[in-house]
């Protein structure tokens, strides 16, 4: 199962959530482009959850002998949300964020 580190996963949703925000507060014109990037980067982790890709820690531990000869080469896991089916609803949730500020750039467009 492919895998994205959690680091990542949560810069990329810190991010989003600050353009979804900061962009209510902003002038006009600004506020367009920052929605858009918003777009962006939610539709960007709804499909990294659609396509069944796991968040994860990956950490290597490597163990050498006294002469500096590789004796253990360890890789470890930690799943923080796991891919496949179990993390489609935020596939969905990401969505609609997306969505969210799809309609907020609608609004500000038509003037509604």
């Amino acid at each position: 199962m492919p895998i994205l580190e959690t680091g990542l996963w949560i810069l990329i949703a810190l991010i989003a959530s600050a353009f979804t925000f900061f962009s209510l507060k902003t002038v006009e014109k600004t506020s367009i482009a920052f929605h858009l990037v918003a777009v962006a980067l939610w539709m960007g982790l709804s499909a990294i959850h659609a396509g069944g890709f796991e968040i994860a820690a990956t950490s290597t531990n490597l163990t050498y002998n006294g002469t500096g000869a590789l004796l253990f080469n360890e890789t470890k896991n930690d799943t923080l949300i796991p891919g496949g089916t179990t993390a489609s609803w935020l596939a969905y949730l990401f969505l609609g964020f997306a969505i969210f500020n799809i309609m907020l750039v609608f609004k500000q467009v038509v003037k509604l």
